[in-house]
């Protein structure tokens, strides 16, 4: 069965896109089928191979004890400490986007790794073969930040978060493999001797300044695997491993084909600076917009829809129809029942004049003002002397009878 359909940490084959990229991994053409079958510890019995790499050999083996059908590896290896380590890395992960370890197994000079068996092709075939949409690429970073809350919540940094470790199932499940060079963030020992362990275009900047590995430095893998899926490309890819160390320190990369809320999300997983970098918590939430589970939103982050103003509106001004409706108090009867008549209500009065004179109350004058009343006051006042004094100068006259 070709290693497109069946996972194993060492592939069969490297299309021209994998031989390209800085992943130093060796591959070599698969054993032939007709290999004859071994027994190892007496369980578990070979199969066939399914891929051959630098370290070893996975075979496809069956568990006679259990019935099933396990990947196992065959390390060739003389560092039994870091098999043990991966063992016990991979064994305290209990979740379902993480390639489980069953069992550890010494015989005859030879380890052996009881891997769960994936049957599905890595991300790094995965993209060879077809173009991911945003949906596919962010619903694969958020499978695989599930894989790593995990790991970060046991204590355990991966450290090699890459395409080719990702396993892609047919129907749409993500698998994160390859523990192998994992770290408990507790364990001061056991790390690469004369260099850094993991693959260059996938590793955080500030490990190359000499940092310990984070969960910060896994997000930093996984929104460079993020950007590589997404635009086709690994994001700092040169082709030597010093070019691609400086372009990771000093470069930023750029996209060409995202835009919008997921390439802010990848931008800000790609951060120099960890501090500023986007934590699992805030990525989990902008990814989790774009998958089928789509939050509810909060009655804060509601949007109000707030109708622009398009028009002046101008006060209602009163009519005489609205005079008819509300009728005022009457001027007039306040008058007639004082005992006075207005003088601009006279006969004279055109406007109340009997010819004039309309069926239905008209709307009163207006009043005049303060200075306009005080002056009628004293030409009143001056009649009623004037008068006075014409009365007095007349001589009484006796009536005759």
């Amino acid at each position: 069965m070709p290693s497109s359909s069946i996972f194993a940490r060492f592939e069969c084959q490297r299309t021209e896109a994998d031989r390209k990229s800085v992943d130093k991994t060796v591959r070599l053409p698969c054993g032939s089928v007709g290999e004859p079958t071994r027994l190892v510890a007496g369980r578990y019995a070979t199969i066939r191979e399914l891929g051959r790499g630098g370290m070893g050999i996975v075979w496809l083996a069956e568990d006679r004890v259990i019935g099933r059908q396990v990947a196992l590896k065959e390390l060739r290896t003389t560092e039994t400490e870091r098999v043990l380590r991966e063992a016990r890395t991979a064994g305290r992960l209990n979740s379902p986007n993480v390639v489980g370890i069953y069992d550890v197994i010494v015989e005859h000079g030879v380890t052996y790794l009881v891997m769960e068996l994936v049957e599905a092709p890595t991300l790094s075939e995965v993209m060879t073969r077809q173009s991911l949409t945003e949906d596919q690429v962010a619903d694969i970073g958020l499978q695989t930040l599930n894989a790593l809350e995990a790991a970060h919540a046991a204590g355990i940094v991966h450290r090699d978060v890459k395409p080719s470790n990702i396993m892609v199932l047919p129907d749409g499940r993500v698998k994160l493999a390859d523990f192998g060079i994992a770290r408990a963030m507790d364990d001061p020992g056991l790390t690469a001797t004369g260099g850094i362990m993991g693959s260059p275009g996938y590793m955080a900047p500030e490990l190359f300044a000499g940092k310990q590995p984070s969960p910060a430095s896994d997000l930093w893998a996984l929104g460079a695997t993020m950007f590589h899926a997404v635009e086709g490309r690994a994001p700092f890819h040169r082709d030597t491993t010093a070019a691609t160390m400086h372009a990771i320190m000093y470069e930023e990369p750029v996209l060409q084909r995202t835009r919008g809320p997921l390439g802010d999300t990848i931008m800000a997983l790609l951060a120099q600076d960890e501090t500023r970098r986007l934590t699992a918590a805030q990525l989990r939430e902008r990814l989790s917009g774009r998958t089928t589970v789509v939050k509810p939103l909060t009655a804060s982050e509601e949007t109000v829809v707030i109708e622009p103003v398009t028009s002046y509106v101008a006060p209602n001004t009163p009519t005489l129809g609205d005079w008819d409706e509300e009728k005022p108090k009457s001027r007039k009867k306040i008058g007639v029942f004082a005992g006075a008549r207005p003088r601009s209500w006279s006969s004279r009065s055109p406007r109340c004049s009997s010819s004039s004179r309309r069926p239905s109350r008209v709307r009163p004058p207006p009043r005049s003002s303060g200075r306009a009343r005080n002056s009628r006051r004293r030409r009143r006042a001056a009649r009623r002397r004037a008068a006075a004094h014409r009365r007095a100068a007349v001589p009484h006259r006796p009536v005759r009878r």
